[in-house]
């Protein structure tokens, strides 16, 4: 990850107009991949586990997903475009990019039983928070 110049000021600024959730922009994920949450958003982060940031039964992947759609259906989500942290993900295959690493081989090993864990989530979040 590369915090770019003034990121968290950027970040700070769109969630200074009333959002709770604040996803930056990765370059790559148009979604982003990582948010500044305020603490006061904390105990509904996560619909059915009060005071969690993200649901402990992923193993790497779709987190994010469920946390962005969680914050969304309840009207408190936002993309700063202008907050850059640079995701230097493998996968992107930057010449300064991470190298393949025992994190990413779980990712994807995790990756069928995590999407398959966010699909169950994601309508039963549907349910639970009227959109």
């Amino acid at each position: 990850m590369i915090h770019h110049q003034g990121w968290l000021g950027q970040a700070l600024k769109v969630m200074s107009l009333g959002w709770d959730v604040v996803a930056v922009n990765d370059l790559h994920n148009m979604a982003g991949t990582q948010a500044v949450m305020r603490r006061s958003y904390l105990p509904t982060a996560v619909f059915d586990a009060p005071g969690l940031a993200f649901h402990p039964d992923y193993g790497h992947n779709f987190a994010d997903n469920e946390q962005f759609f969680t914050a969304q259906r309840r009207g408190q989500f936002m993309r700063a475009r202008d907050a850059v942290v640079e995701h230097k993900h493998p996968i992107y295959h930057e010449p300064d990019g991470a190298p393949w690493d025992s994190t990413y081989e779980v990712a994807t090993q995790r990756w069928g039983e995590d999407e398959a864990l966010w699909r169950i989530r994601h309508a039963m979040i549907e349910q639970a928070i009227p959109g």
